[in-house]
């Protein structure tokens, strides 16, 4: 499977940068970019939350849920496909401490499940879910410069 990762380094403590984007997630926030049309929360339970995702990928619409798993501890928050518009889906959000103080690094791996086609349209998929994985990182940028 395809997996495509942005990452950068934010001067903030990670506690916080972690913190912040969980109650993004949780709250549905990443809706609302030029990508991401609307993330609408369905579940949430004491360590998880069930997400709907609409989202614009080269000009088509992709649908799907996801279960989203915050981990404290590690500071890590998973999300994977549990229906939708692709065979499989999944990844992560993970918030290290470094010297300079934050480094989040956004990830995801996706199967579009038409082997015969996936020459053609993994590249493709692979330079939209950049840009999407990066408005989803400015996004946690701008939560942490507004509070």
């Amino acid at each position: 499977m395809p997996k495509v990762e942005v990452h950068d380094t934010l001067s903030v403590d990670v506690r916080r940068a972690y913190e912040v984007t969980r109650e993004g997630y949780r709250s549905g926030k990443f809706g609302g970019t030029s990508n991401i049309r609307s993330v609408t929360v369905l579940e949430e339970g004491e360590d998880y939350s069930v997400t709907e995702w609409d989202v614009v990928l080269q000009g088509k619409a992709i649908k799907w849920s996801e279960r989203d798993t915050y981990d404290d501890e590690r500071m890590t928050i998973e999300f994977d496909q549990v229906k939708g518009d692709l065979a499989k889906m999944s990844g992560a959000c993970v918030f290290t401490e470094v010297p300079e103080g934050t480094l989040v690094t956004l990830w995801v791996e996706f199967d579009f499940g038409i082997p015969m086609l996936s020459t053609l349209l993994n590249p493709i998929a692979v330079v939209a879910l950049r840009k999407n994985l990066t408005e989803m990182l400015d996004r946690i940028k701008s939560w942490l410069r507004e509070g």
